[in-house]
């Protein structure tokens, strides 16, 4: 017979999980957007978004990941920070995504991003 995990240990195990794919997506999702050209920030943001949902749905088909574009937030410094909500079969989470551009002329590019999930944000699913 199999024990079945406690709350505690599926949200350890799908925390470290999803904490593996947040960092290669970044990886991956970084070279993409550093070479996109756009006009404003809003379409960095939106790049970004669209990079990060295509990511995920290619690399694992059992994590969900959503965006609701309520979500973004100009910072202070050229940048933008965003939340995505993900669910897997036992967990929902959130990602929090921070992007720095730099404008040159009339055109943004994307310079740094960043891509975060913290333990606190998981919950298991009713």
């Amino acid at each position: 017979m199999t024990d079945t995990l406690t709350v505690k240990e599926i949200i350890e195990k799908t925390y470290t999980y999803v904490d593996r794919l947040v960092k290669e997506c970044r990886k991956d999702v970084m070279g993409v957007v550093a070479k996109e050209r756009s006009a404003n920030a809003n379409e960095v943001g939106k790049a970004v978004a669209n990079a990060v949902l295509d990511w995920f749905g290619r690399r694992d088909r059992h994590i969900r990941i959503m965006f609701d574009p309520r979500t973004v937030i100009d910072t202070p410094e050229p940048g933008i920070r965003m939340v995505f909500t993900g669910e897997s079969k036992d967990a929902s989470f959130k990602i929090h995504s921070h992007v720095t551009y730099y404008m040159s002329g009339n055109v943004c590019y994307a310079k740094n991003m960043s891509l975060e999930v913290d333990k606190r944000d998981f919950s298991k699913r009713a």
